[in-house]
């Protein structure tokens, strides 16, 4: 079960927030019932990149699984996608 201050990485990209699959973040919450995540994604230089409301009841679109050990990939982050954020949407 994913808890909060995990490490999880997308299982698919978020094209309009800038995320591509296999990104890493950290939940920051967990809502009720785990219904919902709040996932923080920061850049190279700890800066936030994007913070996201990620849902779980969608089994069709799964977007987060726990992070094993591995290693960070590296890509660049295009300007246009710097400081993307997203409130709740409950």
């Amino acid at each position: 079960m994913i808890q909060e201050l995990d490490l999880v990485v997308l299982m698919r990209s978020i094209k309009e927030k800038g995320l591509q699959l296999e990104d890493v973040g950290t939940v920051v919450h967990c809502y009720e019932d785990s219904q919902a995540y709040e996932v923080e994604f920061i850049d190279g230089d700890g800066e936030t990149f994007c913070s996201i409301q990620i849902a779980t009841w969608d089994d069709k679109t799964k977007h987060l699984a726990r992070y094993k050990s591995c290693l960070f990939k590296l890509r660049e982050i295009l300007p246009w996608t710097k400081n993307l954020t997203s409130s709740p949407t409950f």
